[in-house]
C-alpha cells in the first residue's frame, strides 16, 4: 500500500485534547496529540484498544460521541479549519472529501436499504449524478471492490452479505465520491486471515490507482510495517513515538513501540506474545509516563514526570530514556 508522492500535509492535527464525562467522572482519552498526514501517502495510527485512535479519527470529521468534547487543539484539512466549520460545511466534506471505512462495515450500511442504492445516493448527493448514472457508478464500484455479479448484488440488502463482502461494499461506498482522504479504522478487524489479506490488497490497489491519502488506524503492527509510509504510536491518549515507518520500526526508541512489535511475533510457534498488564483508564491528566506501570525500564522520573516529545534519531519520541 506504500506509495510515493508530495509530502505537503493534507491533514494537520495540533495539541488535540478530548474530554469525556462530567464533574468528578471526567477522563481524557486523547491528550495533546499532534498528527500530520502527508498528501498522497499512507499514514498509520497504531496502538492497543483504548489508546484514543478512533476518537482522534472521529474528531477529524466532527463526529465525536455526545459525551465527548474537544477542549483544545486545531484540526486543519486542506486549509479548512475543521474545529470552527459549520455543521452544514462538515456534511459537505464527509463522504465527498473525507471518507471513513469503519471497523464494523455494517455500521456504514443501512439495514433496510439496498446496497447499490446506498452507494448511488452518495454519488447523486455529492457528485450530482443522475439516478441512472449513479446506479451504474455504484455497480462499477462494487465490481472494483471485488464483489462478484455486482449488478445482481447491488439489489441485495446488507444482511445478505457475508462479513467480507460487507466490508467490500463499505469500501465501495467510501470510494463513491473519490475522496481526498480515506480514514480506515481497523478495516480488517474480525476477518479471517484469507479475507484480511484480500481486503488489504484491495485497499492497496484502490489507494494506488486513485492516488488517495490514507490514515490507517489499527492495533496490528504488521499492517503498519508493510503498508504505511509514516506511523504515529499512541498509548493511553498520548503519542509515544512518530516518524517514518522504516525508521520507527527498524530501531524503535520507545519501550511501548518495542512491545507492540514483540506482540506481532509468536512465542512458541502457536501463541502470540502479549504485553503484560492493560491500558490504564485515563481518569486524570498524566503527570508521569502513561506506560511506566508496564515498562521494565521505568525509573522514578518516569513515574513522576511526563516525558515530552523529543526529536531523536530522525523521529519524535516521548521517553526519558530514549537515548
Amino acid at each position: 500500500m506504500r506509495q510515493a508522492g508530495p509530502s505537503e500535509a493534507l491533514l494537520s492535527i495540533r495539541n488535540l485534547d478530548i474530554e469525556i464525562g462530567y464533574g468528578a467522572d471526567k477522563h481524557y482519552p486523547v491528550q495533546d496529540v499532534d498528527l500530520t498526514v502527508p498528501s498522497r501517502q499512507v499514514s498509520g495510527l497504531v496502538g492497543e484498544s483504548g489508546s484514543g485512535k478512533s476518537l482522534t479519527a472521529l474528531a477529524v470529521v466532527g463526529m465525536l460521541p455526545q459525551s465527548a468534547r474537544q477542549i483544545s487543539g486545531t484540526i486543519e484539512f486542506a486549509d479548512i479549519d475543521i474545529c470552527h466549520a459549520e455543521e452544514s460545511h462538515l456534511q459537505r466534506i464527509r463522504g465527498r472529501q473525507i471518507a471513513l471505512l469503519f471497523q464494523n462495515p455494517r455500521a456504514s450500511l443501512h439495514p433496510l436499504k439496498k446496497v447499490g442504492s446506498q452507494i448511488a445516493y452518495l454519488a447523486m448527493r455529492h457528485q450530482h449524478l443522475s439516478r441512472a448514472s449513479a446506479w451504474n457508478h455504484a455497480i462499477d464500484l462494487m465490481a472494483a471492490a471485488g464483489i462478484s455479479e455486482p449488478k445482481a448484488r447491488a439489489g441485495d440488502y446488507p444482511h445478505q452479505f457475508s462479513g467480507g463482502m460487507a466490508q467490500r461494499a463499505a469500501l465501495a461506498m467510501a470510494l463513491a465520491c473519490s475522496p481526498e482522504l480515506l480514514i480506515a479504522d481497523e478495516p480488517t478487524s474480525g476477518l479471517d486471515t484469507t479475507l484480511r489479506e484480500q481486503i488489504v490488497e484491495l485497499l492497496a490497489t484502490q489507494v494506488r490507482d486513485r492516488k488517495m491519502t490514507v490514515l490507517l488506524i489499527t492495533h496490528d503492527i504488521g499492517l503498519i510495517k508493510h503498508h504505511t509510509d509514516t506511523v504515529t504510536v499512541l498509548y493511553a491518549g498520548r503519542i509515544m513515538e512518530a516518524g517514518a515507518t522504516r525508521h520507527v520500526l527498524s530501531s524503535p526508541r520507545n519501550p511501548y513501540t518495542r512491545e507492540l512489535m514483540r506482540a506481532d511475533q509468536q512465542v512458541d510457534g502457536t501463541r502470540m506474545y502479549a504485553i503484560p498488564g492493560n491500558v490504564p483508564p485515563v481518569l486524570p491528566r498524566w503527570t508521569g509516563c502513561p506506560f511506566s506501570s508496564r515498562c521494565d525500564l521505568a525509573t522514578d522520573v518516569c513515574r513522576e514526570v511526563l516525558p515530552p516529545l523529543r526529536l531523536i534519531a530522525g523521529r519524535e519520541v516521548a521517553c526519558h530514556h530514549a537515548e
